[in-house]
């Protein structure tokens, strides 16, 4: 398995909640317990506005007046990030969402950044996040993508990566054995002096259902990419070579540990009906 041929149904590229643009262990922590000591209907506007100045008093969310104004899929979002981690499951039947075991060890304060690196490296796709309606991400990729990442990030040819460099595995990673054909397009982009359009030939490369335009869907990716940095930035999994411009895997020792064993671990099945079930798995830390 390859490239994914083009389906006008999903979207191809990777996809990441940008709720915070940081998203420090100690944060997600925060947001947890905020979340799950709430006993009320988390779908009700209300309750959202709540949860949203909460988070704001916390310092962790801008205040809505300078960010033009609140909704409910700003709320959604950080329900969003915390299930795409692993660290909550909600109950099919009553809505209400729960800590996974890599959850309530993040809510214990006992080491989040060790959790955060351990969810970081199982992360995948296909999962209860990629195929949800609002995002249908292709079911036919199969990657941890910040482990591919990382990969990337250790492969000699390239001594690092920069954030917009980052856009082409968030295009094309979508499955391992699309390793050497990201590592090729990244030279050749380095070789345009990082003009992506000389590179990129075809616009279906960046469709979503609400883009199909070159120049948004660049601008889609290139976030997108950024966003991956910032979670790799969060995990301190790089860090910024300033003589290259380019982040660079990091040397901690443990770190490389958890990369060279939780994220060598396979592929999950995954199967719409029993997401729960996958979510439990997912965070057993």
């Amino acid at each position: 398995m390859t490239i994914l041929s083009f389906d006008p149904h999903y979207r191809r590229t990777w996809m990441f909640p940008r709720n915070i643009r940081r998203i420090e262990p100690w944060k997600l922590d925060q947001i947890l317990n905020l979340l799950l000591a709430c006993q009320e209907d988390t779908s009700t506007q209300d309750v959202q506005d709540w949860l949203y100045q909460e988070l704001e008093r916390l310092n962790i969310k801008r205040d809505r007046k300078k960010v033009k104004s609140s909704n409910a899929g700003g709320m959604r979002t950080y329900f969003s990030q915390l299930e795409l981690l692993g660290l909550v499951t909600r109950d099919p039947k009553t809505k209400i969402y729960m800590p996974t075991r890599a959850g309530q060890k993040m809510m214990s304060h006992q080491n989040p950044l060790k959790v955060f690196r351990y969810q970081l490296c199982r992360l995948q796709y296909p999962s209860p996040y990629s195929v949800a309606n609002n995002l249908s991400i292709d079911p036919r990729i199969k990657i941890k993508p910040f482990v591919f990442l990382c990969d990337l990030l250790r492969d000699e040819r390239l001594n690092g990566l920069t954030s917009q460099e980052m856009a082409i595995p968030v295009l094309y990673g979508h499955n391992n054995d699309c390793f050497e054909y990201c590592v090729q397009m990244i030279l050749k982009l380095r070789k345009h002096n990082g003009n992506f359009e000389e590179i990129i030939k075809s616009v279906s490369d960046f469709y979503t259902i609400k883009n199909r335009d070159f120049k948004a869907g660049l601008q889609d990716v290139l976030d997108i990419a950024n966003t991956a940095k910032n979670y790799l930035q969060a995990g301190q999994l790089i860090i910024n070579e300033e003589k290259s411009k380019r982040y660079v895997l990091t040397s901690n020792q443990e770190a490389l540990n958890i990369l060279d064993t939780i994220g060598k671990e396979p592929i999950q099945p995954f199967n719409k009906e029993y997401s729960e079930s996958f979510q439990i798995r997912y965070g057993r830390f």
